[in-house]
């Protein structure tokens, strides 16, 4: 109690929530307030002494929804009030009180609703949700489409979208800053359907007018209520066992990690000050545009059978299995699961497209543009430094540089381009090789008590955009 009168001293405009372990019983200062509890303990006594002292006003059983003042306590012994909301001079603020139900304890929640000073913006950007049940029909619209399709990129990528949004695949998200909640993995039916019979067992507990009746109910609603948080637990430890087993027994790297992302934390940090658009704008346009400019005719200009010749219908079909299923599109909002579901006739079709723009030598107009997603890692929230640009590219282009590069990398390892200590972006290559050779270096030389190992893990700010452009002509040149 000394810290709850320290802290309403100090602040004019406060409010207060929790479990007080105060019953008040039926103080009502302005007689504006009901309640189903009647009982006054010590600490309620202290309390009340606060409330008149400081200006208080209790919300419990004041508001529209909580006319009468709802237990918020219940358990085989009894039931009582001593979760309360107070608030000091805010009133103008407060839109609503209320006391809610949670199966897994013996306290109810409670609510506060605010009227916020500024109503939250909210954008709405097109998407398309590939939809398998949808797949004949988008099929189908598409090939009607391609009829209208020259040797174009820019009209093939807008047939699928044309397709996607005839066939119901377009859908439009909703942009804000309000935090979704979802149910865990491991909450399945059962747990929803035992959940909602103890809620129903509340609510008739809570408007029982004979007291027998309410005795029955609340006996019934902490039976049900112990069941829940029985095959809640349950529920949750076979689930873990399981993922557990699948961490063990894990053959490939997107196996491991597919199971290891239920343990990441599923809300970011909610930063209440972050630098404005113009900020990151300046910012990344530093990083990402290029101060030199490119002559029309390089002097590295080289020309090689391979690198030059069409792309052949494998080098397609390579290309789309690689690309990811459920990742994030560019702004030209086309998903990868659609690339991966065209027929043999639209393949057809687009690698006549991609030989055109090849044989051009040029991009598709807006191909390469970008969405940047900006994604907080540490330290000041407010230096767009301090942010990893994450990009969302358009997928024709994602494509097209998969091809490219399946096709460097077989030049590259013909004409013994690339070190053999480099183990990035070779196939059959990765990590795991330097971390043999780590391995490898530590026990030949740490063999006796005296030996040393120095060794240094250098981390590039910004490695792969510092790069200048014109070093990879000059670099395939040599």
């Amino acid at each position: 109690m000394a810290l709850f009168h320290e802290t309403s001293s100090k602040y004019s405009n406060c409010i207060i929530m929790g479990d007080l372990n105060a019953r008040i019983g039926k103080y009502n200062e302005n007689n504006e307030r009901q309640s189903k509890d009647t009982f006054i303990n010590q600490r309620g006594r202290e309390l009340i002494r606060i409330l008149q002292t400081q200006d208080f006003s209790v919300l419990n059983g004041a508001t529209q929804s909580d006319p009468l003042g709802e237990f918020t306590f219940s358990n085989k012994n009894g039931s009582s009030i001593v979760d309360l909301c107070l608030i000091k001079d805010s009133s103008h603020t407060v839109l609503d009180f209320d006391v809610l139900t949670d199966p897994s304890s013996s306290h109810s929640p409670i609510l506060l609703k605010l009227n916020p000073s500024a109503q939250t913006k909210e954008t709405q950007i097109p998407m398309i949700k590939w939809n398998e049940e949808n797949k004949e029909r988008f099929l189908n619209q598409l090939t009607q489409e391609m009829i209208s399709v020259n040797n174009s990129i820019q009209d093939f990528t807008q047939a699928l979208r044309i397709s996607a949004e005839l066939t119901g695949m377009q859908k439009y998200k909703t942009l804000s800053n309000k935090t979704q909640c979802h149910n865990p993995s491991w909450y399945d039916g059962e747990c929803q359907k035992l959940k909602k019979a103890t809620q129903y067992s509340m609510k008739k507990f809570r408007n029982a007018a004979d007291n027998t009746i309410k005795s029955n109910w609340r006996n019934t609603y902490t039976n049900l209520r112990q069941k829940y948080k029985t095959i809640v637990i349950k529920k949750k430890t076979d689930f873990t066992n399981n993922l557990t087993h699948k961490l063990g027994n894990a053959k490939r790297p997107t196996e491991f990690f597919k199971a290891l992302a239920y343990y990441r934390p599923k809300f970011r940090q909610q930063l209440t000050k972050i630098p404005t658009p113009t900020h990151f704008k300046s910012h990344f346009s530093d990083i990402f545009e290029s101060k030199i400019t490119i002559p029309e005719s390089p002097s590295y200009l080289i020309r090689d059978e391979m690198l030059d010749r069409d792309f052949s219908r494998s080098d397609l079909d390579d290309a789309i299995k690689k690309l990811a299923r459920n990742k994030a599109p560019g702004p030209d909002t086309i998903p990868n699961e659609l690339w991966k579901s065209l027929e043999p006739h639209h393949r057809e079709k687009l690698l006549i497209c991609i030989n055109h723009q090849w044989n051009e030598e040029r991009l598709p107009e807006n191909s390469s543009e970008i969405i940047i997603r900006p994604i907080y890692k540490k330290e000041d929230p407010m230096l767009p430094k301090n942010y990893r640009p994450i990009s969302l590219v358009n997928t024709c282009l994602k494509l097209f540089t998969i091809m490219l590069s399946n096709r460097l990398n077989v030049w590259c390892r013909q004409n013994n381009i690339i070190s053999d200590y480099q183990a990035a972006y070779k196939t059959g290559a990765g990590c795991p090789d330097h971390v043999f050779t780590l391995q490898s270096a530590l026990q030949c030389n740490l063999k006796t008590k005296k030996s040393v190992v120095f060794a240094c893990f250098i981390d590039l700010s910004s490695a792969f955009d510092s790069i200048k452009a014109t070093c990879y002509g000059k670099s395939y040149r040599k």
